[in-house]
């Protein structure tokens, strides 16, 4: 049988009152809208979780330090903090050059009370021998940038303080320092 235009098969995209040509192909505003509000709804949830997980573990305190900390770190009497100055440390760093690398230096300790300066000025010279020796075993590349630096200054104070114990000194603050 050879289809007629007058027998036209039903569409299955008509319903009973629409033709399909007013039903349209591509998604409406409505979809569009329900899919922005999704993924708002998503990064609002996203952040919302983060924020819960720093408030409620222990990052917060890393992140923000309580008033309590910065009281304890900014209550430092001034009056009550000595200072002792070490000699001039003049060294050969560790190389495989001939002619090798100096390093000059000299050291001033943050002591906790003036009555720390005799008990530490007593023991200068393990002191300064102690300092030598750690010095003589590093390589410039070790002892540049503020990485290094800060490393030497944990490195020498974990050392007086190893030396001066039970006392302990608050830091070692850098006077001079020359690489040649």
């Amino acid at each position: 049988m050879i289809p007629n235009d007058n027998d036209q098969q039903p569409n299955p995209q008509e319903t009973e009152n629409e033709p399909a040509a007013l039903i349209p192909s591509t998604p409406s505003k409505d979809h569009t809208l329900l899919k922005l509000l999704v993924i708002f709804g998503l990064i609002v949830i996203l952040i919302g979780g983060s924020a819960a997980a720093i408030f409620l573990t222990p990052l917060k305190d890393k992140i923000w330090p309580t008033n309590d900390k910065i009281k304890k770190a900014d209550d430092v009497n001034l009056l009550e903090v000595a200072f002792l100055n070490m000699p001039e440390i003049l060294v050969n760093l560790k190389s495989d050059k001939p002619r090798g690398n100096m390093l000059k230096a000299s050291f001033v300790f943050e002591l906790n009370s003036p009555e720390d300066k005799e008990e530490v000025d007593h023991v200068k010279p393990l002191i300064v021998d102690q300092f030598q020796s750690y010095l003589r075993e590093q390589e410039v590349s070790d002892l540049q940038g503020a990485v290094g630096l800060e490393r030497l200054r944990q490195e020498l104070l974990n050392r007086v303080n190893t030396i001066i114990s039970p006392r302990k000194i608050r830091q070692v603050l850098l006077k001079e320092f020359l690489l040649q």
